[in-house]
Formats: structure tokens, sequence, C-alpha cells
């Protein structure tokens, strides 16, 4: 079930979905989108009832683990601008793949080496992005950059739409809460245990 929020609890289920018994995941769950708040809640319900009816509050109460009620998950309906990487090999036609982007804006996605503190170095790849949600992004880098630690950074898409322009330009690194948005991911030497396939 999804709720909105009111005083920062549970108010109105404004969406649901049924799951089935196991693993679940990518679930979409339509929701009533004038009810939508900045922040909303998750929570799990069984089925006791009818099996094709979900009937709460007079049945399906929240599920419960060892007897105890599982809490709801908490998630936000304006999370800016985010990343996901994951440690992996260099891709056949070197290519290295970015999981999960989002952004509110289109964007370039760029790929740097660290320097030894951490921190963004040499540009070695970039790709261009939509505004939205985006998965498994291939950007191609220079061979031979086997057991290196890499950065992925979002840089907004500037004035010129669609040419990275930076340095030199104001395709810029995005931001959040003045901190630059990065994630570091090691490019593995080859092994069949260490290879990533989404």
């Amino acid at each position: 079930m999804v709720y909105n929020v009111n005083d920062g609890f549970p108010d109105r289920i404004i969406g649901f979905e049924k799951v089935a018994k196991g693993i679940n995941y990518l679930l979409e769950v339509e929701v009533v989108e004038t009810a939508v708040t900045p922040q909303l809640f998750l929570v799990l319900h069984e089925e006791t009832n009818d099996p094709a009816e979900f009937n709460f509050p007079t049945a399906d109460p929240a599920a419960t683990y060892n007897g105890e009620t599982i809490p709801p998950t908490i998630v936000h309906t304006n999370p800016g601008n985010y990343l996901v990487t994951q440690d992996q090999t260099l891709g056949e036609e070197n290519e290295v793949i970015i999981p999960l982007v989002v952004a509110d804006l289109d964007t370039w996605l760029v790929i740097y080496t660290q320097t030894a503190g951490g921190q963004p170095d040499e540009i070695i790849g970039q790709a261009w992005l939509p505004a939205g949600v985006n998965r498994n992004i291939r950007i191609a880098i220079p061979a031979g950059m086997e057991g290196e630690n890499l950065l992925a950074m979002p840089h907004q898409d500037g004035e010129n739409p669609r040419e990275f322009d930076y340095p030199e330009g104001d395709d810029v690194p995005l931001q959040r809460n003045r901190q630059l948005v990065f994630s570091p991911f090691l490019l593995e030497a080859y092994s069949e245990s260490a290879s990533f396939n989404p």
C-alpha cells in the first residue's frame, strides 16, 4: 500500500498493488496523482480474506514479522539528482555500465578517473541522458583501464543542448545540498565471477 502523509504520519491510501509470495522487484504502483505528498509511506499488508480484493481496514491488516508490525518504508517524491554505480569489469567494447541515474534535467553522465584522495581527476568518457530515470547506461572509455578506481558524475546540459561543454562551457557538475553528486566504482581485472551483466 502507498500512503500519503499528514503531520508526519501515514494518512490516506493513494495506491496499492498485489505482491506475490517470494521476491518482487521493480513493482509499479499507480497512485492518485493529486494526493501525492513530498513524502510517502510504503506499507505491507497481509492477505487474510478474499485474495482478489483488498479489504483493509475490515481485513488485510499491516503485515507482521516475529509478532511485530513491519514498519513502513519512507520514500520521497522529490529525490533530486542521484546515481548508483557498481564495481565491474570492462565490457567487450570498452564500455562501463552505470545501473541507475535519476536527474531532474537533461544531463551528461561523465566518467572520471580518481585522484589519490578520491576526487574527480581526468574525464575519460561521457553520455547524454534525458531528464528522468535512466537505467544501465553504457559509456565508452579508453582501453587498458582495468584496476582503476573511477567516478561517475552527472553534469547539467547547458546552453548548447547535447554538446558537452566542460570545463570551458557551462555543463558544470550537478550538486545537492552544495555537494557534488558522484559515485565511485572499481573497474576490476577480468574474471567471470566479477563480470556485471544487467
